[in-house]
């Protein structure tokens, strides 16, 4: 996989522009290091080709199949329609041979990069009512009813 590719919400990217992703990822050979960039501000899990994705972190993961790639896809497409986000993930490629020597096929998580955007302002929270007392209903039993 020689291209980059953004990965979001269906309706948030330009028609096509899924096709093309699921096109690309059938594309990529086996063996070929692959790094996630992930933008979602939760952990996300991708076990289709066995990597999780800390909250704006980097990792990557040996593609044994590229049929897991596009079914990874697939459910990073439907996590980010969910979630209503632009860009969830970046996948770029790069070959076994160019990966650091004596790197490990499993996947590895690195540094939080660089471009983690500011966590928006708290709401502030909203103000507590006290709830009044309940007040009880005079007790009557069949002896003052009588009387």
């Amino acid at each position: 996989m020689s291209q980059i590719m953004t990965v979001g919400a269906a309706s948030m990217m330009e028609a096509g522009a899924v096709a093309q992703l699921v096109k690309q990822a059938g594309l990529c050979q086996p063996g070929e290091v692959i790094e996630v960039t992930s933008f979602a501000p939760f952990a996300l899990s991708l076990p289709e080709v066995g990597v999780l994705c800390q909250p704006h972190s980097v990792a990557s993961f040996t593609l044994r199949d590229p049929q897991a790639l596009q079914r990874a896809l697939h459910s990073a497409i439907q996590i980010a329609e969910l979630n209503r986000t632009e860009r969830l993930l970046i996948l770029r490629g790069k070959s076994a041979a160019a990966s650091e020597p004596g790197s490990k096929p499993e996947p590895t998580v690195e540094q939080k990069p660089d471009f983690i955007p500011e966590p928006e302002s708290a709401p502030e929270p909203e103000p507590t009512v006290e709830p009044e007392p309940v007040k009880a209903a005079p007790k009557t039993n069949a002896r003052t009813k009588a009387k």
